[in-house]
């Protein structure tokens, strides 16, 4: 056990592959619409292929992490990390993930993404603030407009529109 954790390609590898395990299991247990019926692409088609791509890749890279000479121990691969961006970044996707429902996934998606440039280093807030706007409005409107999947819009636009009416 100890000969797979010395190498930081096999560790990386093997957190790839319990992370794409469990995400599997969540992706097939993600429910369909009733109304698609025997379509060939629904709401599991993406996670589920990326869950099994990455499988794969996680496995390969195991296999081969294994064959290959040279020294790539742990402890001289990560010394002189910066952690903390690495962990605002994590603490950012928490975030994300538990105010999604309430500000739906345009302004979730935008927070997210310009708190991401802010911590990785950006300081052109005008760039990352239009950068990240126009991706957004970018993903919803193919995943709305052109794949027909439904996303969100939060409870908070749900309350401003039910104080307009």
């Amino acid at each position: 056990m100890m000969y797979l954790l010395n190498n930081k390609d096999r560790v990386g590898s093997l957190l790839i592959l319990v992370f794409a395990i469990v995400y599997l299991k969540y992706a097939l247990g993600l429910p369909l619409d009733p109304t698609a019926g025997d379509d060939s692409f629904n709401a599991r088609t993406l996670p589920v292929g990326l869950s099994i791509a990455a499988i794969a890749f996680a496995l390969l890279e195991l296999i081969v992490s294994t064959r290959r000479a040279g020294d790539g121990r742990i402890n001289a691969a990560v010394q002189g990390f910066s952690w903390l961006p690495t962990l605002l970044l994590v603490l950012s996707m928490a975030v994300y993930a538990f105010v999604f429902d309430s500000l739906g996934f345009i302004l979730a998606s935008y927070l997210f993404l310009h708190s991401g440039f802010l911590i990785l280093g950006e300081r052109r807030l005008l760039l990352s603030a239009t950068v990240a706007l126009a991706l957004v409005m970018f993903l919803w409107s193919m995943l709305t407009q052109a794949f027909g999947i439904y996303l969100d819009s939060g409870d908070l636009f749900r309350f401003l529109a039910g104080l307009s009416n």
